[in-house]
């Protein structure tokens, strides 16, 4: 015998002859059974920046200013963290309950501290302030890092782009960089590039296909991964078809300016005429 049923309002109740239940609706026989079918309501604490993907640690400094530091030791091979000003966040307003994510999953972060970590911070650099306000990656499932979900996009890039490694006073400014427009979806300009003191000598097609690139499947710069609704989606990456036929139609214009036909010469040259394109965007 059925005994209980969810009401309109989400709330369980006990089935009585009395009761006035819609056709359809399920009965279930025992309380636990219908509250574990209750949909998952997504949580909203209310305190700026608790949508954000849940940091791995947070900083309070003498300024009381509120910093999200997030672990991409996966990404670097060592302890490492890159700190985000959470700005106008008052120390007193935030709290280590964040909103849930779009599955109703409760999410939980560290309490706040007033000592940074015993690692390497990558921090705001050239001009580039790495703040929460453009920090666009949201509500994904607890546990999920930073690192781990944007370190497939890292590992050819210091084989491609060398420059991005380039030590300045000891410190890899570019690298800060890199993850903000990860995280922010804004391209890397020349301005910033300069500002933070590499990239000499870089040019605009190569920095397009940079950030063309930038968020793609190591194996296939045509797709990059995104968090939609807390899961990892791959989507075509539209930028990347458009400066590859750019690039292409750039070639095939020279190719013809010198009388070859670009499509034979494409067939007979597969090797070579891949080895263009990649001269002129790496």
């Amino acid at each position: 015998m059925s005994n209980f049923y969810i009401d309109p309002d989400g709330v369980v109740q006990p089935v009585y002859p009395s009761s006035r239940i819609s056709p359809g609706t399920p009965l279930f026989e025992t309380r636990e059974e219908a509250n574990s079918a209750i949909p998952p309501k997504t949580r909203n604490v209310g305190w700026m920046y608790s949508d954000r993907m849940v940091a791995d640690y947070v900083y309070q400094d003498e300024a009381n200013r509120v910093f999200f530091l997030y672990d991409v030791s996966s990404v670097t091979g060592g302890s490492t963290y890159i700190m985000y000003e959470a700005v106008g966040l008052k120390p007193l307003e935030y709290a280590s309950t964040w909103d849930a994510d779009s599955l109703g999953n409760e999410r939980n972060g560290p309490s706040i501290s007033t000592v940074l970590p015993d690692a390497d911070i990558i921090r705001s650099t050239g001009g580039e302030r790495l703040t929460m306000q453009n920090f666009t990656v949201a509500r994904t499932p607890e546990g999920l890092k930073l690192g781990d979900w944007i370190g497939q996009t890292m590992e050819g890039l210091e084989q491609l782009y060398p420059f991005l490694y380039e030590e300045v006073e000891g410190r890899m400014p570019a690298i800060g960089l890199i993850f903000n427009s990860l995280t922010s979806g804004n391209p890397i300009t020349t301005e910033q590039l300069t500002l933070a003191g590499v990239g000499k000598g870089f040019t605009t097609l190569k920095l397009d296909y940079l950030n063309a690139t930038i968020a793609s499947l190591d194996d296939n710069p045509g797709k990059y991964n995104v968090v939609v609704d807390g899961k990892l989606v791959t989507r075509t990456n539209q930028d990347y078809i458009s400066l590859e036929k750019k690039v292409t139609t750039g070639i095939d214009t020279a190719l013809g300016a010198l009388g070859l036909n670009a499509d034979v010469f494409k067939q007979d040259n597969v090797e070579l005429y891949k080895a263009l394109e990649t001269s002129l965007v790496i």
